[in-house]
């Protein structure tokens, strides 16, 4: 597979674009942050890590490589942290989760971060197949199962 991981999981980065190993970054730099608390991308040196190597051979079809990621988010980002202390087997609205983030942060880096888990629970083979979450459109309603 040549550019693995990233290429058919474009959606899930955002809107950058994986060229020979590197991004280059037409959006904000969220993307990048999660790419780095996932340990597949070396910010600083705009590169793949080892693992992300790993995975990229592995295959972006494999569940393995989606449960390595998640792992790693749950590991490294203080947001994935907050939602794994989420209750189990309940839904949630969109302004309920967003309440339950506390005000520490602007309302606009809530939503945007809302925004990047459920795409990434609907994207990603994390939401249904691992499942981690659902997201489900039914008004602003999120489930976590």
């Amino acid at each position: 597979m040549d550019e693995g991981v990233f290429r058919k999981s474009r959606k899930m980065v955002g809107r950058k674009q994986l060229r020979k190993g590197q991004f280059r970054s037409s959006s904000i730099r969220v993307d990048e942050r999660w790419l780095s608390e996932a340990e597949i991308f070396d910010t600083k040196n705009g590169v793949l890590t080892e693992t992300g190597k790993l995975l990229r051979e592995i295959g972006v079809d494999d569940d393995f490589t989606w449960a390595v990621i998640w792992t790693n988010l749950a590991r490294n980002s203080g947001f994935i942290s907050w939602y794994l202390n989420l209750e189990w087997g309940r839904t949630y609205t969109r302004d309920e989760l967003l309440e339950l983030m506390g005000d520490d942060l602007s309302l606009a880096t809530r939503k945007n971060g809302l925004q990047s888990l459920v795409e990434l629970l609907e994207k990603s083979p994390i939401g249904e197949r691992l499942r981690v979450g659902v997201a489900f459109k039914k008004g602003r309603n999120y489930r976590r199962d």
